[in-house]
């Protein structure tokens, strides 16, 4: 359908602009992905469109920073999610040189993953200093790079406009605005397997040389999160070519290069590490990190099977509702000729068939899990919506009935719950807990919600009109399109500037690391910072925050407490105004206080007329 001659002028600006930006026709174009060849769609204006192009990075370069890198400093640490874990052990390295072991609490030795991620996170630390920025940038940088991964494969083989769809819808999806902003495995996870899938794909459909790429993606995914990264792209190549019946394109694996390259990334690490630790490295790291997690054995995540579907429903929300429909027609054309660009699609239409499928046979499961879906369910909504845009048509019944159930619902969830956590705020806190339970986890409602509550309601509204606008007044491809990225961008700025700091200020983040940092001149003297009974989560994220990791202890048992003063006599207690501080060797003194934390300062030297009472806390 053409546009209506009456339309607002304002829409007919935003038309134009995005048409400079993906240097596409005005008219329709007869060519669709489900009939052009691999290099057909190729844009009729020259790329050296000066104009074009500064359109093109404008665009690109808003997506990334909205998607990826705005608000990397908006909270602390997140210790909930292990945030401090990582960046506690990447600080050990900064701090020590041993850039082979991985540590978390004082020497305790972490086998969890690969060091990748540690390495990177470790030289950002170095460079920038110990602030949660650093820590985060290696996050925020594997998330932009998949996405221009994405533009650059789609651009050269579907058309520069699916391209930038591609990146735009995987850069603003919930999923990865959430992980590009922590400070973990998942976003390098997901970078070097998309490597690695495009790799295959090009190796099977092109240049055998692809399948190079494909080992280095597989081995750097290998040492970032251990054996899953190359098991992920051999199950992808072995159901594909069994689905084909094609096992003669194993000649063409250039076998040699491709096992050296691998192994050449792999085993420096893992024969060290072997060396170094013996069988306690590979009881810990293969056998109780990959095999019993992967049988939920020992791990508390343990969800059902389906625990995935609604995961990227909302993850990637609002174009999760398009994927049914574009997976569909992607995977449909799997018998087509491996030069084709059906078969290209049809290839990433497995690719995250399988990585949902395997993740979801795993018994311990995380939302986080399914990040590497997300880059080829992306491209597979843009090459559906290139497709839609270059024919004039917009959404099918199917994915506008899809869109509109899940838009109110979510909408009328996301806004209730708002109005709930309102409602909370002015209310006293209720005698026993109560929780909201969600996939297993327990929520307290009274301080969760209540801290989301403005969040809560602009998401819910956000996602009620957008949901209204596509289906009412959005006809075309080119509106929907646009309107669903602008949702996107709104949601990733709620997220990234209002939700992680109400996460943040949940656990009392901040108040703890300001009291923190007033130790720091003490460390450097050689004393000691006692964590007592801070309660949960672990707080990791203050080793990373003050170094001195080996001067920091952490404990809730009240002996340990004592014996640590004895043995140190000169120090500071960090503990909640709750806890009662048993009667020790020294004397305490009550320094400062931020929030729901007490700073206590120990000197068993000093004459115990000094000691001082506050809060109905004394020695």
């Amino acid at each position: 359908m053409q546009d209506s001659q009456k339309d607002h002028p304002l829409l007919k600006t935003v038309r134009r602009g995005w048409d400079a930006i993906t240097l596409s026709p005005r008219e329709g174009d007869s060519l669709t992905a489900d009939t052009e060849p691999a290099d057909a769609g190729r844009p009729e204006i020259p790329r050296s469109s000066v104009r074009a192009r500064l359109l093109t990075f404008a665009f690109l370069g808003v997506v990334l920073w909205v998607g990826c890198f705005s608000g990397l400093n908006k909270s602390e640490l997140n210790d909930s999610v292990d945030e401090g874990m990582y960046a506690t052990a990447a600080r050990w390295m900064v701090d020590t040189g041993n850039w082979l072991t991985l540590r978390g609490l004082s020497a305790e030795i972490v086998f969890d993953k690969g060091p990748l991620t540690y390495w990177c996170q470790a030289v950002s630390t170095r460079l920038l200093g110990a602030t949660p920025v650093a820590v985060r940038l290696p996050s925020a940088l594997a998330a932009a790079l998949t996405a221009l991964a994405l533009w650059q494969w789609a651009r050269r083989r579907i058309s520069e406009r699916a391209g930038l769809l591609a990146a735009a819808l995987f850069a603003l999806c919930p999923l990865t605005v959430g992980l590009a902003r922590l400070a973990m495995t998942d976003s390098l996870m997901a970078l070097w397997l998309t490597l690695t899938f495009i790799g295959l794909i090009e190796g099977y459909r092109t240049d055998r040389r692809g399948y190079l790429l494909a080992a280095a993606g597989a081995g750097l995914a290998t040492l970032t999160k251990g054996v899953i990264g190359f098991l992920l792209p051999g199950a992808v190549m072995g159901l594909w070519l069994l689905l084909r019946r094609d096992f003669r394109e194993l000649r063409r694996v250039p076998w040699l290069g491709a096992t050296s390259l691998f192994l050449l990334l792999v085993l420096p690490w893992h024969l060290a590490m072997w060396w170094v630790h013996g069988n306690a490295f590979i009881q810990e790291y293969f056998v109780r990190r990959h095999l019993q997690r992967f049988l939920g054995q020992g791990y508390k995540f343990n969800f059902p099977f389906w625990f995935y579907l609604p995961v990227l429903l909302l993850g990637a929300f609002p174009f999760s509702v398009l994927v049914p429909v574009a997976w569909w027609r992607s995977f449909q054309h799997w018998r087509s000729e491996r030069h084709e660009l059906n078969c290209a699609t049809a290839m990433w239409a497995l690719v995250s068939l399988v990585v949902v499928a395997l993740f979801s046979l795993s018994k311990s499961k995380l939302p986080q899990y399914a990040q590497p879906a997300l880059p080829a369910l992306s491209l597979l909504v843009a090459v559906r919506l290139d497709s839609s845009w270059r024919t004039q048509r917009n959404l099918s019944i199917i994915e506008a009935v899809c869109l509109g159930l899940t838009g109110v619902v979510l909408g009328e969830l996301l806004v209730a719950s708002g109005v709930l956590g309102w409602q909370w705020s002015t209310q006293p806190a209720p005698t026993l807990e109560e929780s909201l339970t969600v996939f297993s986890f327990a929520i307290k409602k009274s301080a969760f919600l209540a801290l989301l509550a403005p969040q809560l309601v602009i998401l819910g509204s956000v996602v009620l009109i957008g949901t209204v606008i596509i289906l009412s007044i959005c006809k075309t491809t080119p509106r929907t399109a646009c309107v669903m990225i602008l949702m996107s961008m709104i949601t990733a700025v709620t997220i990234a500037h209002f939700a992680r700091s109400a996460w943040s200020d949940y656990y009392h983040s901040a108040p703890l690391n300001q009291l923190a940092e007033q130790t720091l001149p003490a460390l450097e003297r050689g004393e000691q910072l006692i964590l007592y009974d801070l309660g949960s989560p672990t707080r990791y994220s203050l080793r990373f925050l003050l170094g001195h990791i080996d001067q920091i202890t952490d404990t809730s048992e009240k002996e340990l407490l004592l014996e640590t003063e004895q043995e140190h006599r000169h120090g500071y207690i960090i503990t909640s105004r709750n806890n009662e501080l048993p009667r020790g060797a020294g004397n305490v003194q009550k320094e400062s206080r931020a929030g729901k934390w007490l700073l206590w300062r120990f000197d068993a030297d000093a004459r115990s007329g000094e000691s001082s009472v506050g809060d109905g806390q004394s020695r």
